[in-house]
């Protein structure tokens, strides 16, 4: 094998290695998607005001129920969303994004009642459905809440 050769095989490999390494993008970019003003399909009474925290590190979503903040463990490789009631209840989930919808997981635990919840937020073209599911002290999952979430404004507006 001459030197030409090897010079030659190793540029294909350094070209092959730096072609297949794409910049990688922060995931807390996606959350970009719940900045805006929300409230659910046929209660237009209701209001949820997403915006970034400072330093685009967090979304912080406020209700008169209370409050949520999504974000991203880098450590978990996860997506987290903490959410406090009016009634100080805290809920931890985990969650990831497919293609077609975000999918969040978590347990919480009241008086030895153990709660496992699953949120699947699925977009559409008005904003997107949210659906949670539970399963009591590890019985059978059942539907607790499914209804639709409607934008009023985007990120765009709200930053105006």
């Amino acid at each position: 094998m001459n030197l030409r050769s090897v010079v030659v095989g190793l540029a294909v490999l350094f070209a092959a290695t730096a072609a297949s390494e794409e910049p990688k993008r922060d995931p807390r970019t996606q959350l970009e998607f719940f900045i805006g003003t929300w409230t659910i399909a046929g209660e237009e009474s209701y209001r949820e005001m997403c915006r970034w925290a400072p330093g685009k590190r967090a979304v912080i979503c406020e209700t008169s129920g209370g409050f949520s903040i999504f974000g991203f463990s880098a450590h978990q490789n996860a997506y987290t969303h903490y959410a406090l009631s009016r009634e100080g209840v805290l809920e931890t989930l985990y969650g990831w994004v497919t293609e077609k919808q975000w999918v969040f997981v978590g347990q919480t635990e009241n008086a030895g009642e153990y709660k496992r919840v699953k949120v699947t937020l699925t977009p559409t073209k008005a904003g997107f459905t949210f659906r949670q599911d539970v399963s009591i002290n590890g019985g059978s999952w059942t539907k607790e809440h499914d209804f639709e979430y409607v934008r009023l404004s985007s990120a765009t507006e709200a930053s105006k």
